[in-house]
């Protein structure tokens, strides 16, 4: 893969629709919004050919701020961390929220390599501020910051609350992938359950591996409602279980022309695909001819399956045992079992 930025992205998609002098009629700003639009584009349609692993994440949760001065005001780290993250914040210039002043890195803990970081100081006026390819948004308290104060997080696994069913789901959230929960030491794959089969498995007891009911889940709800998008367990945990949630995230959406959020790491095909949708976009609002560009799309996209075809030729997928697969042994010895 290589990296193309936004500004590259919309000068080609200028020139392959053939409107490179025509800025009053297609400024900037209404391009970089067809950008992210094709850009979501793209991710369903890899993850129609591909499978939704190829965009698979997995959930971390972010802890609370360690402080070198406890008694400075608090900041919160929020969202869906891209992976295991360390995030120190670092306070440049002293004073009130607005005043205050502000630089953020974040590295790859087990590896040191930087991952993001602040390219000038920046200030704490509007009071949140979301930290470029990381996935998380700071949030800053109200109160007096003292420079040279530092604050530190860390991404670690999610660990669920005892006797709690919902669970809300990251905000980035599209499609799960797979459940997990460690128990016993084991990581053992969760069952989605029927809706008709609520009831019957809120009755049932704990979490426990042997002869008892395995723990399963549903999602619940949308977004966009009251309430929101939910994780439910059922039964309900009987303690602090560790677990893995995988899931299909939203696409990015590039917020700048180059750099930290601005930039995008994909194959020379996906990038071809790209600029061709942006370009038909463009085309369409004159009601243009675009037939030679979907054509182009498509051969693409003909690339696109015959490469995933062959992803991982020495090792294809293979018939599995559904039962074992999920811990449901033939002789009775597994969870969810009958004899």
């Amino acid at each position: 893969m290589r990296e193309y930025s936004r500004l590259t992205i919309r000068d080609r998609a200028r020139r392959r629709a053939d409107i490179v002098s025509e800025l009053d009629r297609f400024p900037d700003a209404e391009l970089n919004d067809e950008i992210n639009a094709s850009i979501g584009s793209l991710q369903t349609l890899q993850i129609n050919i591909r499978g939704a692993d190829y965009f698979e994440k997995l959930y971390y949760v972010m802890s609370a701020a360690t402080k070198s001065n406890p008694a400075s005001p608090n900041i919160v780290a929020s969202g869906a961390p891209d992976g295991k993250l360390t995030v120190v914040v670092t306070i440049v210039l002293g004073g009130a929220l607005g005043t205050a002043t502000f630089t953020w890195t974040a590295t790859d803990p087990a590896t040191g390599r930087t991952v993001g970081e602040s390219t000038a100081v920046l200030t704490t006026t509007a009071g949140t501020y979301a930290l470029p390819e990381t996935g998380l948004t700071l949030t800053f308290a109200a109160g007096t910051y003292v420079a040279g104060n530092t604050y530190t997080f860390t991404s670690g696994g999610w660990f669920l609350t005892k006797n709690q069913e919902s669970y809300a789901l990251p905000p980035d959230f599209i499609e799960a992938s797979q459940v997990e929960v460690n128990n016993q030491q084991l990581w053992l794959p969760c069952l989605q359950f029927n809706k008709n089969e609520r009831s019957i498995l809120a009755n049932s007891i704990g979490w426990q591996v042997y002869y008892r009911t395995p723990p399963m889940f549903r999602i619940r709800g949308d977004a966009r409602y009251q309430g929101g998008a939910t994780l439910d367990f059922a039964p309900a945990p009987d303690a602090a279980y560790e677990v893995r949630f995988y899931y299909v995230p939203q696409s990015i959406q590039l917020t700048a022309d180059s750099g930290l959020g601005g930039r995008l790491f994909i194959d020379n095909d996906d990038l071809e695909w790209l600029v061709c949708d942006v370009a038909v976009k463009c085309l369409d609002k004159d009601e243009l001819e675009v037939g030679r560009l979907e054509a182009r799309k498509s051969q693409i996209e003909k690339m696109f399956t015959e490469r995933a075809q062959q992803r991982k030729a020495a090792s294809p997928d293979r018939v599995t045992d559904e039962a074992l697969a999920r811990g449901i042994w033939r002789w009775g010895f597994g969870y969810g079992s009958s004899g």
